[in-house]
């Protein structure tokens, strides 16, 4: 994502999840601290294919399973 300011106010990600659960980030989540680095978005296990993609951030704990969407606004 491309951005033209460093701080950008009004600008956050949602993930949603297919059980309607759904984890927001602020841009600076996002950019400016620990939590951009520790977001895994995984499509496998052991080598083997999941069949959904789930989402774990190492530092704070939320996860989202089976992702439905990931949206920009």
């Amino acid at each position: 994502m491309k951005f033209i300011r460093k701080y950008e106010p009004g600008v956050f990600m949602r993930v949603r999840g297919a059980d309607n659960k759904e984890v927001v980030f602020s841009f600076g989540e996002i950019f400016y601290s620990s939590i951009g680095r520790s977001i895994l978005f995984a499509c496998e296990k052991n080598g083997k294919p999941l069949n959904t993609v789930e989402m774990v951030i190492s530092t704070g704990g939320r996860s989202v399973r089976r992702i439905s969407s990931i949206e920009v606004h």
